[in-house]
């Protein structure tokens, strides 16, 4: 039996929501790798009631994957997620440093539902 996971996110969640398509060029089609990414104090994923994952401050990625991704769009990817700035520096200089700068940590949850569509074709 396949579950769907609940994701519980902290009442801290921080407000920034950055929302990435991280498409391999610059024409969109649907077979490319789909983010979306959020930055939280905290966030864990629960199945059946059982925490099965949980992350102190850092990022929680939804990570929609096509049949047609191969090895180097998830290397691609994976880069993007880890050098992205989201944060400030030391200076409060906005958004400067990426995760491993700030060692924070990063969740990542799939969530096929990011290929979904309205249309009643």
């Amino acid at each position: 039996m396949l579950l769907s996971p609940l994701i519980r996110l902290s009442k801290n969640l921080v407000v920034t929501t950055c929302l990435l398509f991280l498409l391999l060029d610059n024409t969109y089609t649907t077979s490319a790798m789909r983010i979306v990414i959020q930055r939280v104090k905290s966030a864990s994923v629960t199945v059946d009631q059982k925490q099965v994952s949980a992350i102190g401050p850092g990022t929680l990625a939804l990570v929609g994957l096509h049949h047609e991704d191969t090895e180097s769009d998830l290397q691609f990817c994976a880069n993007r997620l880890l050098k992205i700035k989201l944060w400030e520096n030391d200076n409060g200089a906005p958004w400067r440093q990426h995760i491993k700068q700030k060692g924070y940590e990063m969740l990542c949850v799939s969530q096929f539902t990011l290929y979904g569509t309205l249309s009643k074709k």
